[in-house]
């Protein structure tokens, strides 16, 4: 299954063109169903019950006022880069199928120096919050990180494809993309844009129109571990991509999620 960073585009809160796109936007995260279609009826505000149900549904997941209504905090958190995952209002969520060996081979295909070692203080993060082991894996590596443009390959073909079914495109859009694990330990893959302005520094924040290459992989790692969002907006898995952090340490709710599938960091003996 695959999740992609999301930036939807919206003009003003106040055009009929905005509910449709919020419409499309509700139905990609799960909020409301694609039997409920946009009819250009549907005023801002909403004349819609479901359209409205919808927009309460989301409004409390990012806990904001439940109006119902299709206000500019909404739209603003809405406007945001985010993962193209459904949401769940909960705290942490957990995939499907998770890794069945606690260690994992990583390598970043055309990846500099500097994106290497990223790459490598995102695994250890995760790594020392579980009984998790991330090593460099030039040969056979379990987890495939690469930059790409819109339509771009699968480098190690880890889902029976050289060709990846889901696009980038281009700066400030979909910043990247990757897919959970399966229940095979086949390898998976992370794609990131080569077109965004990625800030390669950790630990500072990042210039205007620049997003963190750390907080990003930080987050598609989780996804590639087996976790899904939460509603904890100080978590690395929530939705929408916080390029205002400064720590360089997982949430409380991500070390809970992560603790759940593969357990507690091994005791170190003294």
């Amino acid at each position: 299954m695959l999740f992609l960073l999301l930036l939807i585009p919206f003009v003003s809160a106040s055009a009929d063109y905005d509910v449709q796109i919020v419409t499309q936007y509700l139905q990609t995260y799960g909020y409301l169903t694609h039997d409920n279609k946009t009819v250009s009826s549907i005023g801002v505000g909403g004349n819609s019950s479901s359209f409205q149900e919808a927009l309460i549904k989301f409004q409390d997941f990012f806990r904001i006022e439940a109006t119902g209504e299709l206000d500019n905090e909404t739209i603003t958190i809405m406007k945001k880069p985010r993962c193209g995952v459904k949401d769940y209002p909960q705290s942490f969520t957990l995939y499907d199928t998770k890794w069945k060996k606690n260690k994992l081979g990583w390598k970043f295909v055309y990846g500099n120096q500097q994106d290497k070692s990223i790459a490598e203080k995102c695994f250890a993060e995760w790594a020392r919050h579980t009984n998790m082991t991330f090593f460099m894996d030039e040969r056979k590596p379990d987890i495939v990180i690469s930059y790409g443009s819109v339509k771009h390959r699968n480098f190690y073909r880890c889902k029976n494809s050289s060709a990846c079914p889901f696009n980038l495109d281009g700066p400030g859009g979909v910043l990247g993309h990757a897919f959970f694990p399966d229940s095979s330990n086949n390898c998976i893959e992370i794609h990131l844009d080569n077109t965004e302005n990625w800030f390669k520094e950790v630990g500072t924040f990042p210039p205007q129109n620049y997003h963190s290459l750390y907080y990003t992989l930080l987050h598609e790692i989780g996804h590639s571990l087996g976790i899904e969002h939460t509603g904890v907006n100080t978590a690395v898995m929530y939705p929408s991509l916080n390029d205002n952090r400064k720590s360089v340490e997982l949430d409380q709710d991500d070390i809970n999620a992560i603790q759940s599938l593969y357990g507690l960091p091994p005791v170190k003996r003294r």
